[in-house]
């Protein structure tokens, strides 16, 4: 119908319509939601101030006395309680937060949105080349990434307008897995270094990519910077051994009614309102870890197109969503797969179609679900829920249907045809 410069025209509109829908938020009043506007963002900063001063942010009194002193202007949570929190992160996240601290705090809230939004754009283009040689027709991979870019599912705006680290990890993740398949490994380790600032949220992707990739120097050499970039930004602050500042941060962070085991997405929250004891709940990282390691051992040992470990990637980014203590504002993970799922071809509208819904309104899916029990916050705890399972029912359908197919090479065909 057109003509292949035309397709590719309009591809790159739909493409920039949904760039700028999804960073819309940042240039507009939020109204009563204003006074979340970074909020996220604070320790992020407060930590970089702490290391560059030559102090640790995983001692709670330093934490505290930092951010009471430099957030008391700050319509919420200018004061924070003496001795009870501190930095949740690892201590990669000094790539970003030292740098970040060299400016003000009001200069600091303006990069971190310019960061995000690079971040965004290159989640995108690396969505795009992941999936390429899968789809050739660029209008239709296009509209796939767009929708992606619209989509409310991985919670996008919500991520910008409170400065959250999630689409760090995402980027992290996606560079990652595009430079080792091309056996790029010292820029994969790069993305390796942004992904472990949240390593709840891509330990399990990773994962499988270290085991299937079949070559152990990028599992050591990743190995080696991340251990070398924590003991050199440690050093900075004079504490080498923070784990049980960590440990008592964290018991105090779950302490907080959305922070709860129970109230985080996938079966912690499935099982909470099942009323299963606290200590199994407790193993489901455990739990995802093994599921992880089984699948990538089983990937490893078949003979696999890119495409197909791609949808096993992508089934480890719902165990994550399943098995993993993530937030809403984590489901930024989901870009890749929201974007698979649209674009797919071949497969039954009756799997595809409650994925389409709640892409497109998963609010509206999750009232349908939740019921009077429904709110904003639990609205989206449903919707992590139940896309992470149904997602991974679908990949799974995916991979064994592809599998069955009679070689790695007429499945590739196959799907560029």
């Amino acid at each position: 119908m057109f003509s292949e410069t035309t397709q590719k025209h309009l591809g790159l509109l739909f493409i920039l319509a949904g760039f700028l829908y999804a960073i819309g938020p940042l240039f507009r009043d939020l109204g009563s939601n204003e006074i979340l506007r970074h909020i996220d963002a604070r320790a992020t900063y407060i930590s970089g101030v702490c290391w560059l001063s030559g102090q640790s942010p995983y001692h709670p009194e330093t934490f505290q006395q930092t951010w009471n002193t430099l957030m008391v202007n700050e319509m919420l949570q200018n004061q924070i309680e003496l001795g009870r929190v501190a930095l949740p992160y690892p201590p990669t996240l000094g790539l970003i937060s030292i740098p970040l601290s060299l400016f003000s705090w009001e200069t600091a809230q303006t990069l971190v949105d310019l960061l995000n939004v690079f971040l965004l754009g290159l989640i995108a283009l690396f969505t795009l080349l992941l999936l390429k040689d899968y789809q050739r027709n660029f209008l239709i991979l296009s509209f796939g990434i767009g929708v992606s870019l619209f989509s409310q599912l991985p919670y996008t705006t919500a991520v910008l307008v409170v400065g959250q680290n999630s689409l760090m990890a995402t980027t992290g993740c996606l560079g990652a897995i595009y430079f080792a398949r091309r056996q790029q490994f010292w820029i994969a380790t790069v993305f390796v270094l942004l992904a472990s600032i949240k390593p709840h949220l891509s330990l399990l992707p990773l994962l499988y990519l270290f085991i299937t990739t079949k070559d152990w120097r990028f599992f050591g050499g990743a190995t080696v910077a991340v251990g070398v970039t924590s003991f050199g930004i440690l050093t900075l602050g004079g504490d080498l051994n923070p784990l049980p500042d960590i440990l008592r941060s964290v018991a105090y962070y779950q302490t907080n009614f959305a922070n709860s085991t129970a109230l985080l997405p996938g079966f912690n929250f499935i099982l909470g309102k099942l009323n299963v004891a606290p200590h199994i709940i407790g193993l489901l990282p455990v739990m995802g870890i093994l599921l992880v390691i089984f699948l990538a051992v089983w990937g490893r040992q078949r003979e696999m197109t890119d495409y197909q470990h791609l949808l096993l990637i992508s089934l480890t980014i719902c165990l994550t969503a399943m098995f993993m203590p993530l937030h809403h504002y984590d489901y930024t993970l989901f870009f890749l797969i929201t974007s698979l799922l649209v674009i797919s071809k071949g497969y039954s509208v009756f799997w595809l179609l409650p994925g389409i819904l709640l892409i497109a309104a998963p609010g509206t899916v999750a009232r349908w679900i939740n019921g009077s029990f429904g709110g904003a916050y639990t609205d989206s705890i449903v919707i992590g829920s139940v896309v992470g399972i149904y997602l991974a029912i679908v990949i799974a359908g995916m991979v064994g249907q592809d599998l069955n197919r009679r070689s790695p090479k007429q499945v590739l065909d196959s799907n560029l045809n």
